[in-house]
């Protein structure tokens, strides 16, 4: 049972062929079938079990684990009283059964007891002490483990298992010395053939923040042990952390395939798919989380906000509500309860929540924010000043309370009130970084370019990780006559931060717009894409370039891609209409061209598409924009606010930069790739 199922399988199969009513072969079946992870099956012989005896304690006690794996809490607890009756004298191996059932029950302390009960009756048993030893790491708590692991490999100093488990123990509480000194102990005994030991390297490393080598001992692991999901899943987290993402999750499915009840890399999968725009494959592998445990608090988060990606608004809100009974204590089910309430259209109801949230927190900078925007949408206008500046009073170190003021005075067209708070929250606290966006925004209205300039200099030189910052210089540079000038701090941006979709696809557009280095466009617009497929207009952008290089088939394939995900982005369509043009498709050509006219279009591309819709011949000498009006009045929509559906347009040039900011109030809301269970409200880094 313990290293080969499939002869195990044949032998209970033979047992039960030879005797089909002894009780202790249903039961060896039984078991058998739950290590498989097939309860419902193990349920079946558990009971045949029964039947045919019912005096062993043990038989009730598994049998109740049974259940209570199923979720069949009354029955299994009912099992388990009469097993705990049966137990007048209660020996270590049904101490140990005990401890399964607590476990099971999340009844930690209970757990605990009968494990040291255990150990109390027999302490000469190796095994009994590292059972206790490997309840403390599974339960993370790790400063017991540490102390007792110490303890017991100073007394078996031979024992390799003891000091791979001490060793995992330093790892999980970063200290990395002792780790270390403890895999060099390890080393004297194991060489790099043995798995376990390539799997502690790879965490040793993962925690050095190393994660090339630990990606190399993790697989290492993985081709010594490929059945390991355990090692798949170390596997997939160092490649995350390396930014291979594609690599990350391929591992991380290996994981759930060799061990179904990985649950923590089912997670991570749906929260890759739900990054991907994978709705419904997220909500798959939720569900399926969520029937195997129907009271983990993140499946249900995660299915919430991939419901809100749907607009399922009624639906999210129960998940929510699901979340909330699970975790009282935390303020995200409340948060999202409000977000999905006010999505709705049910104002009065977020507005109750909101007040829940900052009656517990209230410094919570996304719900002080979003709150005092409903009370501006729902024209109660001095409540919201009066929540603001009090909020300012009241936390006069909060640098948000200063960006929530600055933000609601800019949508009261109060320039200079707003101009005010959005200075003493950089020039105090040098953050959020928004609020420097946001005061150039203001800068460039009043005409004082420069300022704007220079607000938007100083913050990429202090948040120089802000892609926003950078995107937004460029852009003010460009609307201001100086193509070179964005075009060189995009490649300085590119240099910071060369794994930003968002900086690859802007300076392949800036590339191809100069006409300067197509083949470098091209690069960078590939390399953009592969980061980010399900964005419309990274996707655009590659389409673009490939129609640059003259190779119309492929810039029409990725374009049509593009426009299936975005079909009112008029640019998009323009585009699309030029390349089935060189094709010589005239017909398609000018159905996409004449639809591309219905929208906020250069006056440079209106014209390109007249003299082609009047031309019967089609022309292979590609789209070159008047030098003259490149940059005067070319204003293009932007990046779209999540990848998908209509771009909103801003007074950006050619460069494509995206309208919507972390914080802002939109009619939906955008989630950073960083964290989507946690809301930035934190007020510190």
């Amino acid at each position: 049972l313990k290293n080969d199922f499939l002869a195990a399988e044949k032998r209970c199969l033979m047992l039960k062929k030879k005797m089909p009513e002894n009780s202790e072969v249903n039961l060896l079946f039984a078991d058998f079938l739950l290590l498989r992870n097939q309860p419902g099956k193990a349920e079946e012989f558990y009971r045949k079990a029964l039947l045919l005896s019912s005096d062993s304690p043990v038989l009730f006690l598994k049998f109740s684990i049974c259940l209570k794996a199923m979720g069949k809490n009354v029955e299994a607890d009912k099992f388990f009283q009469i097993a705990d009756k049966k137990s007048v004298n209660k020996t270590p191996l049904i101490l140990l059964k005990m401890a399964d059932y607590f476990l099971l029950s999340d009844n930690y302390e209970k757990a605990e007891q009968s494990i040291l009960q255990a150990v109390k009756q027999e302490p000469e048993d190796l095994s009994l002490q590292k059972r206790l030893a490997e309840f403390y790491f599974s339960t993370d708590r790790l400063e017991k483990a540490e102390k007792f692991l110490t303890r017991l490999v100073d007394s078996v100093p031979q024992s390799v298992y003891l000091k791979k488990m001490l060793a995992d123990t330093y790892i999980s509480l970063n200290k990395l010395e002792l780790a270390e000194k403890m895999i060099t102990t390890l080393g004297n005994f194991l060489n790099d053939e043995n798995p376990e030991y390539e799997l502690l390297k790879g965490k040793y490393w993962f925690h050095k923040s190393n994660f090339v080598y630990a990606a190399t001992h993790l697989e290492s692991a993985v081709a010594l042990i490929p059945g390991s999901s355990s090692a798949h899943y170390f596997l997939g987290i160092a490649y995350l952390a390396a930014g291979r993402n594609q690599l990350a999750e391929n591992s991380l499915k290996k994981a759930v395939f060799t061990n179904p009840q990985n649950v923590k890399a089912a997670l991570l999968i749906a929260d890759i798919q739900y990054k991907k725009n994978r709705y419904d494959l997220s909500l798959a592998y939720l569900n399926q989380i969520l029937e195997s445990e129907p009271e983990n608090y993140r499946g249900h988060m995660l299915k919430g906000i991939n419901l809100i990606a749907l607009k399922k608004y009624d639906s999210a809100a129960i998940e929510f509500g699901t979340a909330l009974k699970i975790s009282s204590v935390s303020c995200d089910p409340l948060y999202f309860l409000a977000l999905t309430a006010e999505l709705s259209g049910k104002d009065d109801i977020a507005m109750e929540y909101y007040n829940k949230i900052l009656s517990i927190h209230p410094d919570l900078a996304d719900a002080s924010y979003r709150y005092v925007m409903l009370l501006f949408r729902t024209k109660e206008f001095k409540k919201a000043d009066e929540f603001v500046l009090h909020n300012i009073e009241k936390n006069p170190e909060n640098p948000y309370s200063y960006y929530t003021a600055g933000m609601l005075f800019l949508r009261d067209k109060k320039l200079d009130q707003a101009k005010e708070y959005f200075t003493k929250a950089i020039l105090n606290f040098n953050k959020p970084e928004p609020a420097y966006l946001k005061l150039a925004s203001i800068q460039e209205q009043q005409g004082d370019i420069n300022k704007a300039v220079a607000t938007l200099e100083m913050c990429v030189k202090k948040n120089p990780y802000y892609t926003y910052g950078w995107l937004d210089l460029a852009q003010l540079y460009l609307k201001n006559g100086m193509a070179v000038k964005a075009l060189d701090i995009m490649k300085k941006a590119e240099k910071i931060i060369p794994d930003s979709p968002r900086i690859l696809a802007n300076l392949a557009w800036l590339y191809i717009e100069n006409n300067s280095d197509l083949d470098l466009a091209f690069e960078f617009a590939r390399r953009a894409y592969k980061k980010m497929p399900q964005d419309s207009s990274i996707a655009d952008t590659l389409g673009w370039a490939y129609y640059k290089k003259g190779l119309y088939a492929q810039a029409v394939w990725i374009l049509s891609e593009a426009e299936q995900k975005a079909p009112a982005n008029g640019m998009i369509l323009y585009h699309l209409g030029m390349a089935l043009y060189s094709q010589g498709k005239m017909v398609q050509a000018k159905d996409k061209m004449q639809k591309a006219l219905k929208y906020n279009l250069p006056e440079s591309c209106i014209r390109e598409i007249n003299q082609r819709v009047m031309d019967s011949k089609p022309r292979h000498d590609s789209c070159e924009f008047l030098k003259s009006d490149l940059f005067e009045i070319d204003k293009t929509s932007p990046f779209s606010v999540n990848g998908q559906g209509e771009d909103h347009c801003d007074d950006s040039l050619q460069i494509r930069i995206p309208k919507s900011r972390i914080l802002e109030l939109q009619e939906e809301q955008e989630y950073s790739d960083e964290g989507i269970l946690q809301p930035q409200w934190q007020n510190n880094e």
